[in-house]
């Protein structure tokens, strides 16, 4: 499970921007390595285990209550490779579902101004552009 858990690291940092300080918090686009470690490693089948768990997290000076609170302290500082992983299409799938579910436009909340542009759509459909190598 130590091993899973190395690995979830390497995935993030091998995907996360190049010059940025690697903190498992800190956004990044899911690798489909990353992907299926972490569905076996938040299993039921997996959970079972808890001993292990608790013995892997008191190694590294957290609790087990989450997959975030164990990698909060890494234990893989650096790779040896800086290659970007292969993106998780179901990622990047469930990303286009939202933007395309969300509006152009917000309602505002006064009927005297006008309709707000979502400036959040906006961004993520420019970030997805960039993921999937589309350029405008």
């Amino acid at each position: 499970m130590e091993l899973l858990l190395r690995a979830i690291e390497v995935a993030r940092l091998r995907n996360t921007e190049p010059n940025a300080s690697h903190h498992i918090e800190q956004p990044c686009v899911r690798s489909c390595v990353e992907a299926v470690i972490t569905s076996a490693i938040i299993s039921v089948e997996s959970r079972i285990h808890h001993r292990p768990w608790q013995y892997i997290a008191y190694n590294r000076g957290c609790t087990c209550e989450s997959v975030v609170g164990l990698l909060a302290t890494p234990l893989v500082q650096s790779t040896s490779s800086r290659d970007c992983l292969t993106v998780d299409m179901g990622w990047l799938i469930e990303r286009m579902l939202e933007v395309i579910a969300s509006p152009d436009v917000l309602e505002a909340s006064t009927q005297e101004v006008q309709n707000l542009v979502n400036f959040d759509k906006r961004r993520s459909v420019f970030i997805y552009s960039l993921c999937s190598g589309v350029r405008n």
